[in-house]
Formats: structure tokens, C-alpha cells, sequence
């Protein structure tokens, strides 16, 4: 299944999810900054770095990198990856999710979230889906409680950041059990979201 994720395509109401290819690096560029990792374990001094790496990441079979385009505009704002990933337990974490500073609450992670989730759960038969944060990083801990991502505790000194800080990394995870209940809230997040930016 890894690499039959080179043809899928998701579309929602604001994005477009699609594989990541160095085609993509010249649009990506453009939202791209180095302080949009600083909770993250990697630093990247370029977007064609970035890319280069989850290119030859996914090649390797330790990720498989998705990019985020705004059907608006047509133009990439953000991405995302598949790790741990195992087919025989059903289960793989979303991680190294990013988007441009200006593309940032207004819905557009909450929209990547249900379109992943959803496929993940409901047609390519996963069971569980897990994602893990900086325990400094507030605003990513607060985003996964407003979806309805259970929380399951905190690693300790799980990783050494560039700067030489350990990482606390706090683990949330959904189940199928959970995703009914949990895709409702999203559609609800979704639908506020709208409305705020509808009032503006």
C-alpha cells in the first residue's frame, strides 16, 4: 500500500491533499520559514532541503510525505507526513505537520486532519492513528483536545532538540471506536471556522 499512495487524492471544501514530489518545492517555497520548526526535532535552513529529505525519506519507506494546496489559490501551503507506519497492526502516526504562518487558523488544519483521518479509518481500514507534540508547544497540545484526540501521557526525554533541550513529547492517539464521535467534532470545528471567517 505505500507506494499505492502515489495516485490517491483527497479533496475537501478548502484543500487539496496530494503526495509530496519536488515539483512542488517552487509553490511550497513561498510559506516556508525556519522558525515553523521550532518545536520539531529536525531543522530544516531551506524548503528544498526539507523536501529533498522527506523525498529520500519516503524512498527509504520511513515516510510518506503529503502536501497541502489551497483550492482557492492553487498553491501549496503546507504539509504533512505518515510514520511508524504498520500495516500488520493496523496503525501510523501524522506527524511533521506544517503550514505558512499566514495560512494558520483558518481551518485549513483542521480540514487536513478530517481528510487523513478519513481515509485512514474509513476506506484504508486502519485502526489507529496517532500524533505526537512538543509538551512546550501550547497551541499544537490545545488543537488535538479541540478534536477530540485522546490524550495518552508524556514521554520523557524522548528527544534532543537542535538547541540541545530534551523534549518532553506528549502522545495522542484515535481509534475507530473513536472516530465517529471524534469526525463530528471536526466537522463542527470546521463549520465555526467558516463561520468566522464569513463574519470577517
Amino acid at each position: 500500500m505505500f507506494f499505492e499512495w502515489d495516485s490517491c487524492l483527497f479533496n475537501g471544501r478548502l484543500l487539496q491533499v496530494s503526495p509530496l514530489n519536488y515539483s512542488d518545492i517552487t509553490s511550497l517555497k513561498k510559506v516556508f520559514s525556519q522558525d515553523l520548526f521550532e518545536y520539531y526535532p529536525s531543522c530544516f535552513s531551506s524548503c528544498e532541503e526539507f523536501v529533498n529529505k522527506k523525498i529520500i525519506e519516503k524512498e527509504k519507506k520511513i515516510y510518506y510525505p503529503w502536501v497541502f494546496i489551497e483550492k482557492e489559490s492553487g498553491e501549496c501551503i503546507g504539509t504533512s507526513s505518515f510514520s511508524n507506519i504498520s500495516f500488520e497492526h493496523k496503525r501510523l502516526e501524522i506527524g511533521f505537520t506544517w503550514f505558512g504562518k499566514e495560512k494558520q487558523k483558518l481551518g485549513f488544519n483542521v480540514e487536513s486532519k478530517l481528510l487523513l483521518l478519513e481515509y485512514l479509518f474509513e476506506k484504508a481500514g486502519f485502526t489507529r492513528v496517532e500524533f505526537k507534540t512538543d509538551e512546550l508547544n501550547i497551541s499544537s497540545n490545545l488543537a488535538m483536545q479541540k478534536l477530540g484526540f485522546t490524550k495518552e501521557g508524556v514521554f520523557r526525554k524522548h528527544l534532543i532538540m537542535p538547541s540541545g533541550r530534551y523534549r518532553n513529547s506528549v502522545y495522542y492517539s484515535v481509534i475507530d471506536e473513536d472516530w465517529q464521535q471524534v469526525k463530528e467534532i471536526i466537522l463542527n470545528r470546521l463549520q465555526k471556522k467558516q463561520i468566522m471567517m464569513n463574519t470577517k
